[in-house]
């Protein structure tokens, strides 16, 4: 059994399991490369969805911080125009007193 040269039975079941052992090994890293592959896309288009609303937000940002400046303008406009009118009307009211 020494100078045997075919392989005992325990040789050819290691190597069998060996095999099969190396095909799950094999199926399971391309599982786990297609499923990283997948994480990777999901990931890059999160990351484009993400710059859009980033610039889409600094965009409405500045649009808004524009209308409240002209909106501020305008109230202290008015403000200037309604304190005119509230001094003209004083100074009318006082005239009509000072005639009775």
């Amino acid at each position: 059994m020494l100078g045997d040269s075919t392989p005992s039975n325990s040789t050819c079941n290691h190597a069998e399991e060996i095999r099969k052992l190396k095909a799950e090994y094999k199926s399971t890293v391309e599982e786990l490369h297609s499923s990283n592959s997948k994480l990777e896309s999901s990931v890059a288009e999160k990351q484009a969805k993400i710059k859009l609303l980033q610039f889409q937000l600094k965009s409405t940002k500045a649009d808004l911080t524009e209308s409240l400046q002209k909106k501020d303008l305008l109230i202290k406009s008015l403000r200037s125009d309604l304190e005119s009118k509230s001094d003209q009307l004083a100074y009318l009211m006082s005239k009509i007193h000072t005639r009775s």
